[in-house]
């Protein structure tokens, strides 16, 4: 009797001792559920809401997968670099935006260098067949500053206007009697006298000679002496001097 007096008080006591256990471990689990993340079924989601506060940090995070398939959390650290990196490429952006509108002023800069160029160039015609010299409304303009071009018989090269003068001088003194060509292009005509009589077309002087010619011949066949300065229009002819 008295050692079963002695169990049943052994019992009592380690029945108090889970008894408290038990407390303990309620008050653990209380606790547990009143600091755990929990799933709520209403939001579908678990939720960080504690105590009077409905929502609250979630610390100690690892870096989740950063992927096109990942359902990883990711932390503080990697929403940063990416605001970092979004930072950094709205620089960018803005950087190239500055950049394409100084691309586009550019642009607009050669178009209206372009489109002057097309106003003011030499161009094609293909109605003509060659380049023309037509600007604005005027048909026909001056091509100035023309380096001298090569003279033969196969050029094809432009030639400038101190070719041509130079030509039209070298032909005035071949033709001589007075015959020039002014700094402006003017052409003087050559004025030949022969017998008192001045010629300034050389198609003339030349049909004067040949008569002349050809009546001393007949002469000088007839044993006709001519004289000098004789008068026109008579038997002796004058001979040119």
């Amino acid at each position: 009797m008295a050692a079963n007096t002695t169990n049943i008080t052994n019992l009592t006591s380690e029945v108090a001792g889970n008894t408290t256990s038990i407390t303990n471990l309620t008050d653990t689990v209380t606790n547990l559920g009143e600091d755990a993340l929990k799933w709520d079924d209403a939001a579908g989601a678990f939720t960080a809401a504690h105590g009077t506060n409905a929502t609250n940090k979630i610390t100690n995070v690892t870096a989740g997968e950063l992927s096109d398939t990942s359902t990883d959390a990711v932390n503080g650290s990697q929403l940063k670099a990416t605001k970092d990196d979004v930072a950094a490429n709205t620089t960018n952006i803005t950087n190239l935006t500055g950049e394409v509108a100084g691309n586009t002023t550019s642009i607009t800069n050669l178009t209206d260098t372009v489109n002057n160029l097309g106003e003011d160039a030499l161009k094609w015609d293909d109605a003509a067949g060659a380049f023309t010299a037509a600007h604005g409304t005027n048909a026909t303009n001056k091509i100035s500053n023309v380096q001298a071009g090569i003279v033969s018989s196969d050029s094809t090269d432009a030639i400038n206007g101190s070719q041509l003068y130079g030509l039209a001088d070298s032909f005035t003194s071949y033709l001589g009697g007075g015959a020039d060509i002014s700094d402006t292009g003017v052409l003087t005509g050559p004025t030949y006298s022969i017998g008192g009589t001045d010629y300034t077309n050389v198609g003339m002087l030349w049909l004067r000679l040949t008569l002349h010619l050809v009546i001393l011949s007949v002469m000088l066949c007839s044993g006709i002496q001519p004289q000098a300065n004789s008068a026109p229009n008579t038997a002796l002819i004058m001979i040119p001097v």
